[in-house]
């Protein structure tokens, strides 16, 4: 099973796909077993977050899971600032879909250890977020919500 990038909406989104090199063919997975996947995606996320991200309302700031996913998507954007995962060229908004790609490319449905490779280095991404998290609580907005995170930093098991 590899990754490939399929636009949608100006978004690119990460498909599972199998690919036959002897015969050049891509075959992709029926729509039960993307079904099965995305299933499984959001149950690796929930276990690992404690919360599934895609039942916050909109307008919710106040719930922890809100405040969670405040501090989870800052530190999404403190990556891309550092240039982590490799990502250290373009403007801003580049270097942020970079940083999702690579977290896209670094799950698995089977582990809570997200890891990927970008030319020769491989990125454990899991200690990439969790010192983003980490960075972004240090902020004196974000450092009343530090409990909040611990759980989730526990998870990620790189200290």
């Amino acid at each position: 099973m590899s990754r490939i990038l399929h636009k949608e909406d100006g978004f690119e989104q990460s498909i599972g796909r199998n690919y036959n090199e002897s015969k050049n063919e891509i075959h992709y997975p029926s729509h039960q077993n993307l079904y099965n996947n995305i299933s499984q995606a959001q149950i690796t996320i929930t276990e690992l977050l404690g919360f599934n991200p895609i039942t916050i309302a909109k307008n919710d700031g106040l719930s922890n899971d809100a405040k969670k996913l405040i501090v989870l998507l800052t530190a999404v954007s403190q990556m891309a600032k550092d240039g982590a995962l490799g990502c250290t060229s373009g403007a801003a908004a580049d270097k942020t879909k970079c940083v999702i790609n690579a977290l896209a490319a670094g799950t698995s449905s089977t582990s809570l250890k997200l890891e990927t490779r970008l030319g020769s280095q491989t990125f454990i991404v899991s200690c990439v977020i969790a010192t983003a998290i980490s960075k972004t609580l240090q902020d004196a907005k974000f450092q009343s919500q530090s409990p909040l995170l611990a759980q989730v930093l526990n998870k990620f098991n790189c200290g």
